[in-house]
């Protein structure tokens, strides 16, 4: 079999990890302070693991690890300010700046930019699915009163301090590695962060609609070409075996 064919069938594995992601770009248009990821391609003679199968026209195909071309790589952006949204709620909260809040989960800490925050039964400002929100002193705890944060993260209730929020910042090689529910876990434990809190707002995707669209398209031509070279190379294949049978 032509060493061509292989190298289409690299790519085609390398646009499917992209599509897979835009896709996951797309669900989450209107996630808080969701951040998009990209792909990144580079050019490789694998020597170890072997690319999973792909699907070519209705039948698995496994490509052999030392004709594997393309592979493709999910990162994470560099930081980028999501816009900020009023709501009115007293604790949906909004980072302006590089900086994450820090709730405590079952697995340890994990970091977190949505601030879509509430009150728990015991008194507790608390994530969406109930994990705790950290603050100086540990979980905030919040006596019962009108709650104000002010852009340093002070909180105070009924106009008494009760706590300051945690939030960090990471620099590049702290590892943050996404979870699911729009957190992130890190090899590190952050520095502290200089990012303004905003009370009664909330940072919107970043994820920008037309943009993740406009490489489907990019997607879906770059797949129909590989699809050709493909079944070119089939064609090459399937003549060459009959030259050398008549020969």
């Amino acid at each position: 079999m032509s060493d061509g064919i292989y190298v289409a069938l690299s790519g085609a594995i390398a646009r499917t990890r992209q599509l897979e992601t835009v896709a996951n770009n797309l669900a989450n248009v209107d996630s808080t302070a969701y951040r998009p990821q990209r792909v990144t391609f580079r050019s490789v003679l694998a020597t170890a693991t072997p690319p999973p199968p792909v699907e070519v026209e209705g039948r698995s195909v496994e490509v052999p690890v030392d004709r594997f071309h393309a592979v493709a790589s999910v990162e994470e952006p560099a930081f980028s300010q999501g816009v900020l949204k009023q709501t009115g709620r007293s604790l949906d909260l909004a980072l302006e700046g590089d900086g994450w809040f820090v709730v405590r989960t079952p697995n340890g800490p994990r970091y977190t930019r949505d601030g879509h925050f509430t009150r728990s039964a015991s008194g507790f400002l608390v994530a969406q699915d109930g994990a705790k929100v950290m603050g100086k002193k540990g979980p905030v705890r919040l006596p019962p009163g009108m709650v104000e944060i002010d852009a340093r993260g002070n909180v105070f209730v009924s106009g008494r301090a009760v706590d300051r929020l945690r939030i960090v910042a990471f620099a590049r090689g702290d590892g943050l590695r996404r979870e699911g529910a729009n957190r992130y876990a890190a090899n590190g434990q952050g520095r502290p962060s200089a990012a303004r809190v905003h009370q009664g707002a909330l940072e919107q995707s970043s994820v920008s609609a037309i943009g993740e669209l406009i490489a489907l398209v990019d997607i879906q031509r770059s797949f129909d070409a590989l699809q050709e070279a493909i079944r070119a190379y089939r064609e090459m294949d399937t003549q060459a075996v009959g030259t050398a049978r008549s020969g």
